[in-house]
């Protein structure tokens, strides 16, 4: 299988990163203790997600929601919505609004609404409680997104999904060439640097919204890598697999921005990617087979089950 951009140009990343390394012995621990059990990544939460039979319209719902998901941090008050009683905020709280504009809305839920869309009727689906900022930035992805598909593919996305022929490789290859705000690469001392995070994820998020069959089934999901984000690399630093510098680690503490594309900022994405692929090899060595993406899936949501012991950097990024 032809090796991922990702992995690839991550690993030549933190062979000569100052700030992040990779402890082998923390990556050899966790596997041990991992590997007493059988893994069961968490399943896909269905009911925190659009439900529908209909897979254009489910497909057009992941494909709208990767293009807006980024940047969901804030430093005054964590922007979230309440909804039957309960409060989702981040991915989720993105997740649920845009579910109740394509319940509320059927009609107007389709990628050629969606390419002419006001500005106004857009953050009214995210209103919410608290500042979910770059609104315009989200609103621009959106429709430049929709009127790709509109323009090349009959404003059908499962004709998009289907010309990648149930290949991982070539599905995130066509995600991140052609739709607006998805080709999210970088330059690291003159190496071009690959993490299509959104790429994936919304890859990924097909295998668990479609049950890893018809439009969720990939032959290669060997292909795709971890999800370099703002709390993967938060967990595994509490974990002692990523360790950084004090220099990096005085940065967080402070809560200093990390510039995007800065090599901090790529050495912290860099050594996400190569941890997990870390911890999926030794896994794999003591007989517990597992994807990247789902050894991603656990530490995520270990991620979201305790308190940090260090802030997750602060990058202001349309890529994550």
């Amino acid at each position: 299988m032809p090796v991922s951009p990702v992995r690839k140009s991550t690993f030549e990343v933190m062979k000569h990163a100052m700030h992040v390394r990779v402890n082998a012995t923390a990556v050899d621990r966790l596997a041990s203790r991992w590997a007493e059990h059988p893994l069961v990544p968490p399943s896909w939460p269905k009911k925190l997600h659009l439900e529908t039979e209909d897979a254009r319209t489910m497909l057009d719902y992941l494909i709208i929601l990767h293009t807006v998901m980024f940047s969901l941090w804030s430093r005054k008050g964590k922007w979230h919505i309440i909804d039957q009683g309960e409060r989702y905020d981040g991915y989720y709280g993105l997740a649920r609004a845009l579910t109740n504009f394509f319940l509320e809305y059927p009609g107007k839920a389709n990628l050629s609404y969606f390419s002419m869309m006001p500005l106004g009727e857009f953050k009214a689906i995210f209103s919410g409680r608290g500042r979910l900022g770059y609104m315009d930035g989200r609103w621009t992805n959106m429709r430049k997104v929709s009127l790709r598909l509109l323009n090349d593919y009959e404003g059908d996305s499962r004709l998009f999904v289907e010309a990648s022929k149930h290949s991982a490789r070539n599905f995130i290859d066509r995600v991140s060439r052609e739709l607006y705000s998805f080709n999210d690469t970088f330059y690291y001392k003159k190496t071009k640097v690959f993490f299509l995070m959104r790429a994936q994820m919304l890859a990924v998020n097909m295998i668990g919204a479609f049950e890893g069959r018809g439009y969720g089934k990939f032959r290669d999901t060997d292909y795709l890598t971890a999800l370099a984000d703002y709390k993967l690399p938060q967990t595994l630093v509490d974990m002692g697999i990523l360790e950084y510098s004090d220099v990096l680690k005085g940065k967080l503490k402070r809560k200093r921005l990390i510039v995007q594309g800065s090599p901090e900022e790529i050495e912290i994405r860099s050594g996400t990617i190569c941890a997990v692929e870390s911890i999926t090899d030794a896994l794999r060595k003591k007989k517990r087979r597992a994807h990247a993406y789902e050894v991603d899936r656990l530490l995520w949501h270990r991620a979201h089950a305790r308190e940090p012991k260090l802030p997750h950097h602060l990058t202001v990024s349309d890529f994550y």
